[in-house]
């Protein structure tokens, strides 16, 4: 794409989310960042059907943990190590069915990610977050399939030497625009906002918010999961596949053997 001068852009839209970008906004207030946590949580029965014929060329994690893995690169920077934990509490299912990603970025900070179709936090398929600083936190929630739950709000220790955390909070402004989308209003206009800005980027030839480097990041960190799972257990992420694919003993079809 570089040597040919075309513009890529990888569509990570949560990115252009309003949460997110109030929260990106507002982390320069919570000084040196310590901890993130980013949760999504579905309830969804049985092994078959779309939810689970769709996941076979990639993983339950893959196609969910990507957009928060990307999201961790843009709220916490470059992540240096990654380990982690895959299970598959329905036997009959084609893949993983609850990932925790643990990682820690060049900054030294730390974070874990969570992805589950066997439980679901107050709502099926609510996004939540935490960021801890050394002055505070903030914690938010964003909600695909709604307008409401998209929050995010700001607690601030104050100087204090022993901090109580829920003893002062504000509550950050989230500009919520028009939802284009039926399947999805609690996303607002974020698809055409990336499309605005992928296309801002072709006209005056500037690099694009997201770019392709970004997207192979995205997934590298999701792969290193599954391999740090992998290294342990020497089970492969798909095991129902194997007569399909040539798995070589490895994790996960787009890993080599780790052996």
């Amino acid at each position: 794409a570089t040597a040919s001068g075309r513009t890529v852009m990888v569509a990570h839209q949560l990115r252009f989310h309003p949460v997110i970008k109030a929260v990106h906004q507002a982390l320069p207030k919570l000084g040196r960042l310590i901890h993130l946590h980013l949760e999504c949580g579905f309830l969804i029965r049985g092994h078959e059907g779309r939810c689970w014929r769709d996941y076979r060329s990639g993983g339950f994690f893959m196609e969910l943990g990507c957009h928060l893995v990307d999201l961790a690169r843009h709220l916490m920077g470059e992540i240096r190590h990654v380990q982690g934990v895959t299970l598959r509490t329905n036997p009959l299912r084609v893949t993983e069915d609850f990932t925790q990603s643990l990682l820690q970025f060049t900054s030294g900070a730390v974070g874990d990610i969570i992805v589950s179709a066997n439980h679901r936090v107050t709502r099926q398929g609510l996004f939540q977050g935490r960021i801890i600083g050394e002055h505070g936190r903030l914690e938010f929630t964003f909600y695909p399939y709604q307008r409401t739950f998209n929050q995010a709000r700001l607690i601030l220790d104050g100087g204090k030497d022993v901090f109580v955390p829920d003893s002062k909070g504000k509550a950050l402004t989230i500009k919520r625009g028009p939802s284009p989308s039926p399947v999805y209003p609690g996303f607002f206009d974020v698809y055409e906002q990336e499309t605005r800005a992928f296309v801002t980027s072709v006209l005056r030839k500037t690099p694009p918010p997201v770019t392709l480097a970004d997207g192979r990041a995205a997934v590298a960190g999701v792969l290193a999961t599954y391999a740090a799972q992998g290294l342990v257990t020497r089970e492969a992420n798909f095991p129902a596949l194997a007569a399909l694919i040539a798995m070589d003993g490895a994790c996960h079809p787009l890993l080599g053997s780790l052996d």
